[in-house]
């Protein structure tokens, strides 16, 4: 797993080289859509990453971030999203992935996703343009746009909808200070 999760991934492989070094082939490696904690000031968004490793090899697990809440919100942010890692064998049989440990496995696909940090402030406050840029990028889908940032948007092209914005930022309900994880399921 090496540099992926560390640092939530800010060191991005060249995936080319990496696959004519080792036997690995990397099916996806990109930032987590909604990964972020919402906030004034979001949180990083994560990373996506799946592989498949065509040969046996020796593995130490060290797994603090995964299956747990490590970035909280403060200040009315919300927390980012929890990590996770699954390993399974060629034929989608799962392996059981200790939190800790070294084991040897033979080839499987590995899929990682990183732990998104917690956000600071109101998400509401958050810059409207900010939000179009991180919708644009692809790290916040436009329904949680709406839902959680109350930044409503238009197509053709992708712009804010400034009015219609300070409506639905105008209808939320000012005791709203956090949400939980959870939420962000319902929001697909």
């Amino acid at each position: 797993m090496g540099t992926v999760p560390t640092l939530c991934g800010l060191r991005l492989p060249n995936v080319e080289a990496y696959e004519q070094l080792y036997p690995v082939t990397i099916r996806k490696y990109e930032m987590r859509r909604d990964g972020e904690g919402a906030g004034e000031f979001r949180g990083g968004s994560g990373i996506d990453y799946i592989a498949d490793v065509d040969a046996a090899a020796e593995w130490s697990f060290r797994g603090e971030g995964a299956h747990g809440l490590t970035a909280f919100g403060i200040n009315g942010g919300i927390a980012g999203q929890s990590g996770s890692l699954t390993l399974s064998t060629p034929d989608a049989r799962p392996i059981d992935v200790p939190q800790f440990g070294v084991r040897h496995l033979g080839p499987m696909r590995i899929v990682i996703a990183s732990p998104g940090g917690g956000g600071f402030g109101d998400p509401k406050k958050r810059d409207p343009n900010a939000v179009l840029r991180d919708v644009a990028d692809g790290i916040v889908s436009p329904a949680k746009a709406l839902k959680i940032y109350g930044v409503v948007l238009a197509d053709s092209p992708l712009r804010v909808d400034h009015d219609a914005t300070c409506a639905a930022r105008a209808r939320t309900d000012p005791s709203r200070t956090t949400e939980t994880p959870d939420v962000m399921e319902s929001i697909g």
